[in-house]
C-alpha cells in the first residue's frame, strides 16, 4: 500500500527480540534537535517505551489527578516546566517522570529528542524519547499530589484509525482537527491534545508509517510561523531579494541565538525580549561556504512589535504563513545545475498589499524545512535540495 506521500508502507505490529536494540540505533541516526542555550520557558515530556510480552511497543502514560489547576483529569506523557537545576531538555522529562510516577532515570535509555510542540500559550514541549531497560524493575509510584494514574497503551494505536474519532475546532479565526484516541484497560482513558499529536509523530517514526487519517495542525504553531520577512534594494550583495532577518556573526555575539537576534533589532526593530527562542535547526551552508544557522522564534506579542526597517538594509517588512511553504499553490521549481550537482529550486509567489514577492533560494529552503517540522508533514512537492546547502558540495583546497 501506498502512503500520501507516495512511499510503501511497512507492516506494523510485533517487535522481534533484537528491535530495541536496532530502535535505539535507528533514533540515533536521526539529527537531534539541539535546544538553545537561552534558558526560556519550555518543558518537556518523555515518552517512555518498552516492550511488552506480546513483542509489541508500548508507552507509559498517566491521567493527571482531579485536584491539579490545568489540564485535570486528562491523560499526558510524564514531563513538565524546565527548572533551574536542569542541565536540558533530558534532565528536565526524566526529572519530572521520577517526581510523576517514580521512574528511576537510570532504567531509560534516552535515545532522541524530537522537534518541539507549542501549546496553546506559546510554550515549546520537548517530547525525549526513551526505552525502559527493564521493565520489571519499573514499579510505578505516582505522586498522589500530580497522578492519579498509571497505565501504558500500545504505541501502534496512534497510527492506527481505529477506537479514533476527531473533532473539528477553531482557534484565533483558523480551523483545525483534533485527534481523540479512546483505550480501555481496567479504566477508560481518552488521549488526545497535544499528548496525541506527540504520540502520532512518536509512532510515525518508530514504525516509518504514515497515519491513515488526516493530520491539521493548530493555529497557534501557525501563528508561531509566521516568520517576519525582509526585503533590501541597496546592498550589493542579494539587493532586492527576500530574506529572513539575520547576519554575519560579530565579537560580541556569544552564539548563533544572540547573532540572529541582534541582527533582528538591527534590521527591523524587533526587540530580543519580544522573542521567546524555541529551537535552533540544522545549519544549512551558502554558494560561498559560509554556515547559515536558522533561529526559530515565538513572537511573544504581536501587538507589541512596531516595525522600524532600517533603510540601510530592508525596503519592506511583510508577514507570509508559514504553511505556504508545504503547499503547491503559487508555486514553481527551477532546475539548476552548481559543481555536477543538479537541484531544484523552489519559488514561492507572495502578494502583500499590493505588492508581489518572490521568496525562494535558501530563504524558502530555511522555510520549508521550518513547516515540515512545525507542521509534521512532508511538502506536497518534489523537494531536491542542492548538496552544498548541507555542506557536502564544497571543498577545499590547499
Amino acid at each position: 500500500m501506498l502512503t500520501r506521500y507516495g512511499k510503501r508502507r511497512r507492516r506494523i505490529g510485533r517487535i522481534n527480540p533484537q528491535r530495541l536494540g536496532t530502535l535505539a540505533q535507528h533514533f540515533r541516526l536521526r539529527t537531534p534537535v539541539k535546544s538553545p542555550t537561552a534558558a526560556d520557558a519550555r518543558a518537556a515530556v518523555l515518552v517512555c517505551l518498552f516492550q511488552a510480552d506480546d513483542g509489541h511497543l508500548r508507552v507509559i502514560l498517566t491521567k493527571r489527578a482531579s485536584t491539579l489547576f490545568s489540564h485535570s483529569g486528562q491523560v499526558s506523557l510524564p514531563g513538565g516546566k524546565r527548572e533551574d537545576g536542569d542541565g536540558d531538555d533530558v534532565d528536565t522529562a526524566l526529572r519530572e517522570a521520577k517526581e510523576e510516577i517514580g521512574l528511576e532515570p537510570s532504567l531509560v535509555n534516552v535515545v532522541t529528542v524530537l522537534e518541539p510542540f507549542m501549546n496553546k500559550q506559546g510554550m515549546p514541549v520537548i517530547p525525549v524519547i526513551g526505552i525502559l531497560n527493564a521493565k520489571e524493575a519499573f514499579k510505578p509510584a505516582p505522586n498522589p499530589a500530580e497522578v492519579e494514574a498509571v497505565f501504558d497503551a500500545p504505541l501502534e494505536m496512534f497510527i492506527k484509525d481505529d477506537n479514533r474519532r476527531q473533532e473539528l475546532r477553531e482557534w484565533n479565526g483558523n480551523k483545525y482537527l483534533i485527534h481523540i484516541f479512546e483505550f480501555e484497560m481496567k479504566n477508560k482513558y481518552t488521549i488526545w491534545g497535544l499528548t496525541a499529536s506527540i504520540l502520532i509523530r512518536a509512532a510515525s517514526i518508530v514504525y516509518e508509517w504514515t497515519p491513515p487519517f488526516e493530520e491539521q495542525n493548530r493555529s497557534y504553531k501557525a501563528a508561531f510561523a509566521e516568520k517576519k520577512i525582509a526585503k533590501t534594494q541597496d546592498l550589493c550583495l542579494f539587493a532586492g531579494e527576500v530574506a529572513l532577518p539575520g547576519g554575519k556573526r560579530e565579537q560580541g555575539d556569544a552564539d548563533d541565538v544572540n547573532t540572529a537576534l541582534r541582527e533582528a533589532k538591527e534590521e527591523i526593530g524587533l526587540d530580543p525580549s519580544q522573542v521567546n527562542i524555541v529551537t535552533i535547526l540544522e545549519p544549512f551552508v551558502n554558494k560561498l561556504g559560509m554556515t547559515v544557522v536558522p533561529v526559530i522564534g515565538l513572537l511573544s506579542n504581536k501587538e507589541a512589535f512596531d516595525p522600524a526597517p532600517n533603510a540601510a538594509e530592508v525596503e519592506a517588512i511583510f508577514y507570509a504563513p508559514l504553511e505556504m511553504f508545504l503547499k503547491d499553490e503559487s508555486r514553481r521549481a527551477e532546475e539548476r545545475e552548481w559543481m555536477g550537482d543538479k537541484y531544484l529550486l523552489q519559488h514561492f509567489y507572495f502578494e502583500d498589499h499590493g505588492k508581489e514577492y518572490d521568496i525562494w533560494a535558501i530563504t524558502a529552503g530555511i522555510l520549508i524545512k521550518t513547516a515540515s517540522l512545525v507542521y509534521q508533514r512532508q511538502p506536497a512537492f518534489l523537494e531536491q535540495r542542492p548538496k552544498f546547502w548541507s555542506g557536502t558540495a564544497h571543498h577545499t583546497t590547499t
